[in-house]
């Protein structure tokens, strides 16, 4: 309920929206992981995940205007339909090495995931009074999203030079596609129409390429040293 004041006259005009919604969600989850150790010095693992959600909704929202007078200016009822899916899978490996020197290790991850989001909308109208201005327009809207990331990433470390070395680097690939295809629908013959204006599409690649390393020293109980480098590289697409 919402109640305006024209600043000009001080008129009182009054507006009502009454809303009610329906809704379904489905959702199904997997994840697992295993571990091996090939030996006394590495061990491999793998880990893999799996999310999927559906929406199925309907809603109504019935709009009632009056302006100073109490004459209706606009009364009609919106029905929405909204289905919708969303994905999320993610898929990792990794292998651990042991070094022959004391405190020699090599670690390797790769992590590829994904998720993608679908969404169907779908709005009609019934006018008892048509708004002044022609009232809003039947219309439908399609919505997709998608992101992808690989993640790639290498760290060693072990004891040289009287201190503790670590090298490692990283790669990461972010993929993004996104989009809005919106349609004007005529509310009699039910045809549709490109609204472009209010459609649009968005993709991205963008990689990272990353090395650094690090040399630490202790001098005695008190003192010590580190100094460490650091490079970067990212490339971006659009």
């Amino acid at each position: 309920m919402r109640d305006r004041i024209d600043p000009r006259n001080g008129a009182l005009s009054h507006s009502t929206q009454a809303s009610q919604s329906s809704g379904l969600n489905d959702n199904a989850a997997l994840n697992g992981g295993v571990t091996y150790n090939l030996g006394a010095n590495d061990t491999v693992g793998a880990q893999l995940a799996y999310f999927k959600r559906t929406n199925d909704g309907r809603s109504t929202d019935d709009y009632l205007s009056q302006d100073e007078t109490g004459t209706v200016t606009d009364n009609y009822r919106r029905n929405t339909v909204r289905e919708g899916e969303s994905k999320n899978w993610s898929w990792g490996a990794r292998w651990d090495h042991k070094g022959d020197q004391p405190g020699e290790t090599f670690k390797a991850d790769l992590r590829v995931s994904s998720a993608t989001n679908d969404f169907d909308s779908a709005y009609r109208n019934t006018y008892i009074v048509r708004p002044p201005n022609g009232g809003v327009m039947d219309s439908a809207q399609k919505s997709r999203n998608r992101n992808e990331i690989i993640d790639f990433t290498g760290d060693y470390e072990a004891a040289l030079f009287g201190g503790v070395t670590k090298l490692g680097y990283k790669i990461v690939q972010n993929r993004t596609d996104a989009s809005i295809d919106y349609t004007n629908v005529d509310p009699i013959t039910q045809e549709g129409s490109p609204n472009a204006l209010r459609s649009n599409q968005f993709e991205m690649k963008e990689t990272i390429y990353a090395a650094y390393g690090s040399y630490q020293m202790r001098f005695n109980e008190q003192w010590g040293a580190q100094a460490g480098l650091r490079a970067e590289l990212k490339a971006a697409a659009e």
